[in-house]
């Protein structure tokens, strides 16, 4: 099995994520993402 590490949990992080679930054959493969806080959070409604 093959690990893959996507660093950030911004939108493209998670985009990224998405996308490779989609793309890949998830039977070989460990998708993890890492982010410093355990939310994501879209800012600019609150602006």
């Amino acid at each position: 099995m093959k690990n893959v590490l996507i660093l950030g949990g911004g939108f493209a992080g998670v985009a990224a994520g998405l996308k490779l679930c989609k793309k890949i054959d998830m039977s070989q493969f460990e998708i993890t993402l890492l982010d410093r806080k355990n939310f994501h959070f879209f800012y600019s409604l609150f602006i």
